[in-house]
């Protein structure tokens, strides 16, 4: 199955640019469970690794619904798109809402839940495996 982004007529590019943006979020949350036990080691000192985590999940999330709502030719407005990066979790459910429909924004919404299911469970593995490595002393 192919599918095709309405905006630049290259079939594909905007889905493979989504899923490209979903492998990278999963990479990020292995990676913050995986240094996680670091951070704590650390007392303190490395605020600014977790500052840069949630800034570039922020900036991946963006990225998605960027991708999504080119690809849809829904129009953005400034304030969903600070919304998107300062409180994605509850701006990501209303944009999949309004650029959908009542049907498809409810199944859309109950997969971005999945996903924010799977991204804890990769992160909780990371926090396991970064443990079994950085074992706190």
């Amino acid at each position: 199955m192919r599918f095709r982004d309405a905006g630049s007529g290259i079939p594909g590019r905007t889905m493979k640019g989504k899923i490209r943006v979903l492998y990278l979020l999963a990479l990020a949350a292995l990676l913050a469970g995986l240094f996680d036990p670091l951070t704590s080691m650390a007392n303190g000192h490395m605020v600014w690794l977790d500052m840069v985590m949630s800034l570039s999940c922020a900036i991946l999330v963006f990225t998605w619904y960027y991708l999504d709502s080119d690809e849809r030719s829904y129009r953005r407005t400034p304030m969903l798109n600070i919304m998107v990066v300062a409180a994605g979790v509850l701006a990501i459910p209303y944009y999949l809402f309004r650029s959908r429909g009542a049907q498809r924004g409810l199944q859309a919404v109950g997969l971005f839940m999945l996903a924010l299911l799977t991204w804890f469970a990769i992160a909780a593995a990371g926090l396991v495996l970064g443990e079994w490595l950085f074992p706190v002393r």
